[in-house]
């Protein structure tokens, strides 16, 4: 259970494109469907010994930002085809024309999801991660330094959420919520 919760939630964490484009509450739906079947895939990729490339492929960056179905999918496409093949069939079976329109609305999902769960921090410590110096982070525990950057990126993408997105997705919280495990 642990690690399925462990799955489910480093893609949330890391979710997000933040193109600017309108998500339609069908296509958000539809993927919160398809998150059981692919929190199944990161357990095998788990049992494979595949889990720790995976999560890094997931990691935010400053190249990359927040969008980590677009980029652990790809990620798959090299590094665990079997497994890129299966999340294939997840996407045509949950009505998406390919993995990437998948990935591309998975992105959408968890960025408003994120946004709307950012709200809850309090301003001090988002505010405190955002006037992080490079010099400052340099002298911190590489594991603390990661955690902080990861939050800077996220406050930074977030902000480029549509609002549209976020109000598609907010009925839609007590499912994604329940599929998650009520985190």
């Amino acid at each position: 259970m642990r690690l399925k919760m462990g799955f489910a939630l480093l893609f949330c964490l890391f979710a997000m494109p933040l193109a600017a484009q309108d998500l339609e509450t069908s296509s958000a739906t539809r993927f919160i469907e398809s998150l059981p079947e692919v929190i199944r895939l990161g357990e095998d990729l788990q049992e494979s010994g595949l889990a720790e490339g995976f999560q890094n492929a997931l990691k935010p960056s400053a190249e990359h930002g927040f969008s980590p179905y677009q980029r652990g999918t790809d990620w798959m496409k090299t590094a665990a085809p079997e497994s890129y093949q299966k999340m294939k069939d997840v996407a045509a079976d949950h009505g998406f024309s390919d993995v990437d329109e998948w990935a591309k609305v998975g992105d959408q999902v968890m960025g408003a999801f994120m946004a709307m769960e950012m709200q809850n921090i309090p301003d001090e410590s988002r505010a405190m991660a955002e006037q992080m110096t490079p010099d400052m982070l340099a002298q911190m525990p590489q594991a603390v330094r990661e955690q902080i950057e990861g939050m800077k990126i996220m406050l930074a993408a977030i902000k480029d959420v549509p609002e549209q997105n976020i109000e598609t997705v907010r009925p839609l919280v007590p499912d994604l919520k329940a599929v998650l495990g009520g985190q």
